[in-house]
Formats: C-alpha cells, structure tokens, sequence
C-alpha cells in the first residue's frame, strides 16, 4: 500500500472557470521524499489541501477523482481521522503558528481529537522533547 496514491484527480474552485488540478495521477511510498516544485498558481497549495482533506471537506468547488492517504480515501475519512496520518507544514511559519505559547500551539491539533488533558500534556511534552525543544514549552 502506497503512503499517499492520487488517481486522476480533478478539482476547481467554486467560482473558477478554469480547474486548478486536472488529471493528477501520483504514488508517493511510504519513506520517500518527494519535492512538489512549480510556479505560483500551479496549484502546489490546492495538491496539498486534497492530500490533508481540506479539499473536498473544507473548500467548494467541483471535485473528482481519488487521493488515498494511508489507506485512508480522502473524500470518505473524517478530518480527524486524517489528521492522525498527515500534516502540512507551511511555507510561511507566521501562517503555520496559532498561539504565542509553544505548548499551547504543539498542544492545538491534539486538542482537535478530543483527547482529555492530561494525555495532551504528556503527548507535548514527548513532542517538544523529541524535537530537543522542551526548554521552549513556555
């Protein structure tokens, strides 16, 4: 089973006349690093938002094909089933960071799966520790 697997994806924003993704066939395996170039408005961003489940959760507009995310097809899966398998990291980090705390903004998408909180302070705390930045966490 492919880590991420697109067959034929087409999709175009409510509004748009033009689509922003046509025919988008891809494999991605589980452990390969892949580099998504092209230039502004060839739709890098839109790819991204139908891998994470934004689109078609989140955004209008007319949607076809197949992304499958572990297993998991997009078009079907909750986002919170999603977000336990992808993520976006995003180029810009003013944009990726919600909160001024550190722990508050690592502590933010586990809040989003309804974990109790003592779960989500260990799971912060093993997350900054990892990263070798726990001494960031206030």
């Amino acid at each position: 089973m492919a880590a991420i697997e697109i067959r034929n994806l087409y999709f175009r924003y409510a509004g748009r006349s033009e689509p922003a993704l046509r025919g988008i066939n891809l494999r991605i395996e589980e452990g390969e690093a892949v580099l998504l170039a092209g230039r502004s408005g060839s739709g890098k961003s839109t790819l991204l938002k139908c891998i994470n489940g934004l689109i078609p959760h989140r955004y209008a507009g007319e949607y076809s094909g197949e992304v499958y995310v572990k297993g998991l097809r997009v078009a079907d899966a909750r986002l919170s089933q999603l977000s336990q398998v992808v993520g976006t990291v995003l180029q810009e980090v003013g944009k990726q960071l919600v909160l001024p705390v550190v722990s508050d903004d690592v502590a933010f998408g586990l809040c989003n799966q309804c974990l109790d909180l003592e779960t989500v302070k260990q799971r912060v705390d093993q997350a900054l520790a990892r990263m070798g930045v726990l001494h960031l966490k206030d």
